[in-house]
């Protein structure tokens, strides 16, 4: 997930405060500390004197950042926000969407240019181009060097795939998340399954436990754990193994549509396979 910075904000601050939001959203990733529901816990070390930091203390006293969090993400970054506050003397303002109506709030916010607009945007890499299209987000391509960022440590497929669109980057990368699948030795090889090295094996194991009871409770369980909720990550899970067999030579094959074609992949015979 990458933070995006609205391009009506730059458009109304000067470059040196871009520079501190930048560091904002580094600081986001660096100061990494358990909170308690109950308590806001403040990170004793976030303040302290760097360079950097140096630049900015005290220098910001007045301005208001609105950023968008999620309803989960509060107990996590509000002592981040209050350190911020405490380092610069800006205010962080904080604007709560649910994961229901997330994409919506930045699409509105952006079309709308409502007052009170957000300054920051939490989103998924899928919906950077959709929202600079949109032209709602800021082109931080220069700026992302300039606050201490090692841009290339980043890896390659975050880097270029989440956090930019057409050779520009829009979005800073808070997380990279990578699905695995995981299995229970005792339960396949040892019981004379095949390792899993294909789908194929996979729905060997899952045919062969479908309607089992493991826990001797009465009601037959499932051979996998598959997020199915709504609004949660099933459509990534399903993505993840689609992706396995649709993009046989990476990436280039395109997702939806044959990159070269623009047939849509649902008339590939592979995407049938998926459905399995």
């Amino acid at each position: 997930m990458p933070f995006s910075i609205s391009r009506a904000f730059r458009q109304i601050l000067c470059c040196s405060l871009l520079r501190v939001l930048l560091v904002l959203l580094v600081l986001l990733v660096l100061l990494a500390t358990a909170t308690s529901a109950a308590t806001l816990v403040m990170d004793p070390y976030a303040n302290t004197s760097t360079p950097l930091r140096e630049t900015m203390r005290n220098k910001h006293s007045g301005v208001t950042i609105t950023i968008q969090i999620l309803e989960f993400q509060k107990e996590y970054y509000m002592p981040k926000f209050r350190n911020f506050e405490k380092l610069t003397g800006a205010t962080v303002k904080e604007i709560e969407s649910t994961t229901a109506s997330w994409y919506d709030d930045v699409r509105d916010d952006i079309i709308n240019r409502s007052p009170g607009f957000i300054d920051l945007y939490a989103s998924f890499g899928n919906w950077i181009p959709d929202f600079v299209e949109l032209g709602g987000l800021q082109d931080i391509s220069e700026q992302v060097g300039e606050v201490g960022l090692d841009w290339f440590d980043i890896m390659p497929a975050v880097r270029l795939g989440v956090a930019s669109y057409k050779q520009k980057i829009y979005a800073v990368p808070v997380d990279g998340d990578v699905i695995m699948m995981l299995y229970r030795k005792d339960l396949v090889e040892d019981v004379g399954l095949p390792t899993p090295r294909s789908w194929d094996d996979v729905f060997k194991i899952l045919e062969y436990y479908k309607g089992k009871d493991f826990n001797g409770d009465g009601v037959p369980d499932y051979g996998t754990c598959f997020a199915s909720a709504r609004n949660d990550i099933g459509d990534k899970m399903f993505w993840a193994i689609a992706s396995s067999i649709l993009q046989l030579q990476g990436t280039s094959e395109g997702t939806f549509f044959d990159a070269k074609t623009m047939e849509p992949i649902s008339a590939n015979p592979r995407f049938k396979q998926v459905h399995r």
